[in-house]
């Protein structure tokens, strides 16, 4: 499964805006992202880690080449941990205002490190799926 762009800039469009969302909105943007991370984005990770990392890891050299990511995967599931619990702990009265910077915090973090693994991601794929420059001079 690939994970889109636009699912990407949600998380930074949900940060810019927490100030401006009624607590309806925000509740429903929240349990939007939350869905996101916990069915989409989480089961990808895991999905890569698991099955198609070790595979491709076989194609590559050197001691650990895909450590980076790997290292990025653990980084994501972090945050989203931490992001879960906060949203799991939020009243049903609505936010607290003390609760924004945190949030906003974990959505920026998230989407920082989710850009930087992605673009590690293209880079790899592009990689292994180039000949090599000696399988082309045949």
């Amino acid at each position: 499964m690939y994970i889109g762009r636009a699912a990407l800039e949600r998380l930074r469009n949900v940060a810019d805006q927490l100030d401006t969302l009624t607590p309806l909105q925000l509740r429903d943007a929240l349990a939007d992202v939350h869905h996101f991370l916990m069915t989409d984005l989480l089961e990808h990770e895991r999905l890569d880690e698991e099955e198609i990392y070790p595979t491709i890891a076989t194609r590559l050299s050197g001691e650990d080449p895909l450590g980076a990511l790997s290292r990025t995967h653990q980084e994501i599931f972090h945050l989203a941990r931490l992001l879960a619990l906060l949203i799991g702990d939020l009243p049903e009265a609505g936010l607290d205002p003390h609760d924004l910077p945190d949030i906003r915090r974990l959505l920026y973090s998230l989407h920082a490190v989710l850009r930087l693994h992605f673009a590690q991601e293209e880079e790899l794929y592009q990689s292994v799926s180039e000949p090599s420059s000696a399988a082309a001079k045949l």
